[in-house]
């Protein structure tokens, strides 16, 4: 049902699948195959990283169209790799197959790079993604931004400063 694209699985399952012994059986002309394929190709054009990093990133993709249910490389976008739990392994070089392949209209990014955050929160942003009960929020929004205009407005110090708020 999977592989015929009448469910979309979690990532959860699609992450412990067996999946390449699923590919192995479908016909020689479905898209996942020809999705993998592209991928390899990608992959042994540039030997991005080692053999194993470039099969668990082939892995990643393919479970990745898989989850997303897709039927090709091409559709893919950033918000699917950003969807990528931290950790999953090959990620960073399927990025830059990805990056290889055209999909994106970049250079490769490490993990770190895309992930990040793209502009400043503002103090009320900083006071409810901390963790702060909603209570507290706004006049913890209004300290911060006192804090910024009287002592000192670096940003990384408002975030230390509404994490200190947080765990009080």
């Amino acid at each position: 049902m999977v592989l015929a694209r009448l469910v979309r699985p979690t990532w959860g399952f699609v992450s412990i699948a067996r999946l390449p012994e699923w590919i192995a059986r479908l016909p020689a002309d479905d898209p996942l195959l020809a999705a993998q394929a592209e991928l390899v190709g990608a992959g042994e054009r540039r030997a991005w990283g080692t053999s194993e990093f470039r099969r668990r990133a082939v892995g990643a993709g393919v479970r990745l169209i898989v989850g997303t249910g897709i039927d090709h490389v091409g559709q893919l976008c950033e918000m699917d790799l950003a969807g990528l739990p931290m950790g999953t392994e090959g990620a960073d070089i399927l990025d830059g197959m990805l990056c290889e392949l055209g999909v994106f209209d970049r250079g490769p990014l490490r993990g770190t790079a895309r992930r990040k955050r793209t502009g400043r929160l503002t103090p009320e942003e900083l006071a409810a993604t901390t963790g702060i009960p909603e209570r507290f929020q706004v006049v913890t929004a209004l300290y911060l931004a006192t804090y910024a205009s009287r002592l000192s407005d670096k940003y990384p110090t408002l975030r230390h400063k509404a994490s200190a708020v947080a765990h009080f």
